[in-house]
């Protein structure tokens, strides 16, 4: 029988600005905070997580709604605002989410409805958009698409009739032309 010891993850500081203590609740569907009292707050279990550099964004599992949380100084929160914060906040659209992923300084993600949606720092068009201009608030990439992945300063996505497209940053021939 091989006994089961206790794992510790070293992480520099400036790598993860955000630790989460989790236990065992009493319901087998519910994850609260470790230090929490009787009457802490439930918090959502997730189906996809999606970590950049500094924040993180995730798929709630129930109702597929997309929150992210951490650095938020270009507005890679996808919120409205360039806040940061040390909890998970509901993306600004309100729909059923299928994947998402999160680059240095923006993120990206696709809907039910195969529309991609990229929103925070744009330096060298990262987001998709046909422009340089950052935004706080997601915003469509037109077309219809099946998967994406935001990179460090460019990102590319695989569109509905399995054709690859790039955007962004295309130094040291990361766009793939």
């Amino acid at each position: 029988m091989m006994a089961r010891l206790p794992v510790a993850l070293l992480l520099p500081a400036a790598a993860c600005q955000l630790v989460f203590s989790i236990e065992r609740s009493p319901d087998p569907d519910a994850v609260v905070g470790a230090d929490a009292g009787s009457d802490a707050e439930v918090r959502p279990r997730w189906s996809a997580l999606a970590a950049g550099y500094e924040f993180t964004c995730g798929i709630a599992a129930d109702t597929r709604a997309l929150y992210c949380w951490g650095r938020n100084t270009y507005g890679q929160l996808g919120v409205g605002t360039s806040e940061p914060s040390n909890q998970p906040l509901p993306v600004s659209h309100d729909r059923p989410w299928r994947m998402v992923s999160a680059g240095f300084d923006h993120a990206c993600a696709i809907d039910d409805d195969q529309a991609m949606w990229c929103w925070g720092y744009n330096g060298d068009g990262r987001l998709g958009v046909g422009n340089n201009v950052s935004s706080a608030v997601p915003t469509r990439v037109q077309g219809s698409w099946k998967y994406v992945d935001a990179g460090h300063i460019s990102s590319c996505a695989i569109d509905a009739d399995d054709a690859l497209h790039c955007w962004g940053s295309g130094a040291n021939s990361r766009l793939g032309n």
